[in-house]
This record gives structure tokens, C-alpha cells and sequence, in this order.
């Protein structure tokens, strides 16, 4: 893998005057990890995995739920991965939406302001000993203030955490990292250009007074906003526009959450629009547990048909189901979190349910017992020879969609080449 630093390659890309929008992936899977991996090297572009906290986590915060990983059973996955499928390209691991309440329980359960700044700060901490490269400084959440939060508490939240990061860094004697800042929610709006302008304005300012390094990403609202399996949000370019110009006086790149489920006209726009990169995660966990829920009703069905009695199903679904049904995980994917839903009644809206939130459990012992049973079986039974492929194959599809979109087939070999060429002129 490269060593090449984040800043150097968006420089790059922005000397080439490349109209691209880089792909930040959620790790949510060893799968997921795989099929993006295949991916960047049969499209030879940039990878960029992005963990949040709930995903990835040291386990005294309390562990992340995909494969119980902390930050260094996350990179010891990568690397040994890349090794094995002879990956040489670019690669970073980043951490997403880190910061104060960015865990689930830590905001339900309304953690002080000191302990809550502690926890971000310790996890920041594993984050850079585990050789993250991007470091996402979240300040959207407050279970006290809300949307109430001032610029003045959040700028001053940002600046204090890039400090303390930089000090911790420096003192343990590693390499620049780089930054991505974020202060509103994601919540289906557009980020106010007056008051969008005001928070980088006073952000940049504050940083460069306290010494501290600029950041290279800036995140704004772009409309976007995840529910379930769609994103009911949409894109106005005429506001995207003018956040790009904002974050452009700071030579900064505008930054995209929650771009999952966007219809390809939307995802067109991004880079024409100055959208220098997007973050998607929940919609490739919901293409694995589609594909292994597609395997497991031919499973079902096909022993049913032939009346085989002398195999022992999977119980995929159901192990799964049960799981999904209990957490109630479910319920913050929902468009209208009042309302009521009947499994039993509406099987559509219960695919769905478990299509979207399977992945939180791929790690329980019975979940990961049922899945390797359903692959022996279809094998087995002749009717899928590699069922890990299969589910691999149809995520590498949906992330085919954002390489497509976003112009990044053989990005890559177009930034290796043009540093070599700046170099050369250097030294000629």
C-alpha cells in the first residue's frame, strides 16, 4: 500500500484538475473490506474506509459491533488482506465521525461534557496508534443543547481535540495526520450558506491563531438523508455550489455524508459540483444481507421442493431476524419513528428491516454459525460452489455504481503519474 498522505493526494488531484468525488466506504463487514478491495484494484482507484465509532472501537468504550474489532483488529485486517490479494494502490484508513456523544449509547444515555470529550479523545488516541491516516472531528451532537449548540462551543470543542491530538502525536512521534471537520447533523436540510460560511470563516481563523494544522476535508449538508433502504433527501446544485466556493477560499474539500441510495442523475453531479468526496456505508452492508437472504430462501426452497430431510437447514433468516427484531436497532432507520410494525402482516417491510440492519449482527456466534452452515449446504446441494463470492460480487456491483459515477476508474495511475512528472520537473 501507498504511503502517500491524504493532503498530498488531493493536491494532486485538484493540480490535474480532475473532476472527481473521492468514495469514503464504511467498513461494516470483513466482506465489505474484501469486495471494495477487488474493486480499487479492478478500477485502480483510491480506497478510503471510514469507521465511525459505533463500528470500530477500543473495547473499554465499549468495542465496535463489526467483528468486535478495535482500531487494531481493523488494521491488522487491511494490511493482511492487501498482502494476500497483492494489493500496491492507494489506501487509507480513516476514522468517521469521531468525537464527543458519537456513540449511540454514550448520547442515549447522556454522558457528562467532560467524559464525553474524554472518551473522544482516548479513542483518537487508538485511532493514531493504529495508523488512521484521516481524523474525523465530529461536533454535530449534543444531548443537552442540540441544535441550540454554538459556533463559539463547537469551534472551541474542534480546536481543543485537534490540539490535544497533535500533542499526543507529536509526543509518541508519529507520522501528520490528516483532518475532516463537521459541525451540523445530518438531517435531510442544506447547510445555511450565510451560517456556513460564518463556521469556516471563524474555524479557519481560530485554527490558524492556536498553530494547529488546517483541515483538508470540510462537511457541509448537501440535502442528503438516509432512511431505511432510501435516501430521501436531494441534491440543489445552485447550494452546492456555494458551499464548494466556501470551502474553497481554505483550499478545503467540500466533504459528503449520507450520499447511500442517491439515484445515479444526483450522483452524476457530485463531481462537476465540487464535492470532493462522499461517505457511503449503510447501503453496501444492506447488498450482503440481501445477497446472503437471497441464498437462504433458495436454500429453504429447494429442500422444501425435493423433500430432503436428511440436511440441517441454516435457519438463516430467522437466527437473523431475531437478532434484527430484538435490538431494535431498526427503529432509527425509520421515516416515521412512531409508527407501529407489523412483521407478521407485511413480510415487504420485514425484508427490508432485516436487509438494512443485518449486519449489526453478522458477529453473533449464531448469526456466523447459520452463515457458514447455508454456504456448506449450498455447496453441498450443488447450487452455489462459493457463496461468499456471490455476496461479495453483489456488493462490488453497488460500489461499481459511485466509481462510475464519481469518475474514478484508473484515478490512481492518474495521480502516481502525474507525481512523477512534478518531480521531474523538479529536478530538471
Amino acid at each position: 500500500m501507498s504511503e502517500k498522505k491524504i493532503s498530498e493526494i488531493l493536491q494532486v488531484v485538484k493540480n490535474m484538475n480532475e473532476k472527481v468525488t473521492l468514495l469514503g466506504i464504511g467498513p461494516m463487514s470483513p466482506t465489505v473490506i474484501d469486495a471494495s478491495m477487488e474493486c480499487s484494484i479492478e478500477n485502480d482507484f483510491p480506497l478510503f474506509f471510514i469507521a465511525s465509532r459505533n463500528q470500530i472501537e477500543k473495547e473499554t468504550l465499549g468495542g465496535g459491533y463489526v467483528e468486535g474489532w478495535n482500531q487494531y483488529g481493523l488494521s491488522s485486517y487491511i494490511h493482511k488482506r492487501a498482502e494476500e490479494m497483492g494489493y500496491n494502490g492507494l489506501l487509507f484508513k480513516c476514522r468517521d465521525h469521531g468525537g464527543p456523544w458519537q456513540r449511540d449509547e454514550e448520547y442515549a444515555s447522556k454522558i457528562s461534557e467532560e467524559k464525553s470529550i474524554k472518551n473522544a479523545l482516548e479513542s483518537f488516541k487508538s485511532d493514531i496508534n493504529a495508523g488512521f491516516q484521516l481524523i474525523h472531528v465530529d461536533t454535530s451532537k449534543d444531548p443537552y443543547q442540540g441544535a441550540n449548540l454554538s459556533y463559539a462551543t463547537a469551534i472551541k470543542r474542534v480546536t481543543d481535540l485537534v490540539k490535544s491530538i497533535e500533542q499526543y502525536r507529536l509526543k509518541q512521534r508519529f507520522g501528520a495526520v490528516s483532518y475532516e471537520v463537521s459541525l451540523e447533523e445530518t438531517n435531510g436540510e442544506f447547510s445555511v450558506i450565510q451560517e456556513f460560511g460564518t463556521f469556516v470563516d471563524c474555524l479557519m481563523k481560530e485554527i490558524d491563531n492556536r498553530r494547529l494544522p488546517r483541515p483538508v476535508f470540510m462537511v457541509g449538508n448537501t440535502g442528503t438523508l438516509t432512511r431505511m433502504d432510501k435516501n430521501i433527501g436531494k441534491i440543489d446544485p445552485v447550494i452546492v455550489t456555494e458551499l464548494h466556493k466556501i470551502t474553497s477560499r481554505y483550499n478545503l474539500v467540500l466533504k459528503e455524508h449520507n450520499a447511500d441510495y442517491l439515484d445515479d442523475y444526483y450522483l452524476k453531479m457530485h463531481p462537476e459540483l465540487g464535492i470532493g468526496m462522499s461517505n457511503v456505508a449503510p447501503e453496501f452492508a444492506k447488498l450482503e444481507t440481501e445477497a446472503l437472504l437471497a441464498l437462504a430462501d433458495i436454500e429453504e426452497k429447494y429442500i422444501s421442493i425435493n423433500n430432503i430431510e436428511t440436511i440441517n437447514k441454516s435457519d438463516f433468516i430467522n437466527v437473523l431476524f431475531t437478532h434484527v427484531k430484538q435490538s431494535n436497532k431498526w427503529k432509527k432507520w425509520l421515516i416515521d419513528k412512531t409508527a407501529e410494525v407489523d412483521f407478521d402482516n407485511n413480510s415487504e417491510l420485514k425484508k427490508t428491516i432485516i436487509s438494512v440492519n443485518g449486519h449489526y449482527f453478522y458477529n453473533k456466534k449464531d448469526v456466523a454459525e447459520a452463515r457458514r452452515i447455508l454456504y456448506k449446504n449450498l455447496k453441498d446441494l450443488g447450487i452455489e460452489a462459493d457463496a461468499e463470492n456471490y455476496v461479495k460480487n453483489n456488493i462490488k456491483k453497488g460500489i461499481q455504481r459511485y466509481v462510475d459515477a464519481f469518475n474514478l476508474k484508473d484515478l490512481t495511475s492518474k495521480i502516481v503519474e502525474y507525481s512523477k512528472y512534478e518531480l521531474n520537473k523538479l529536478l530538471v
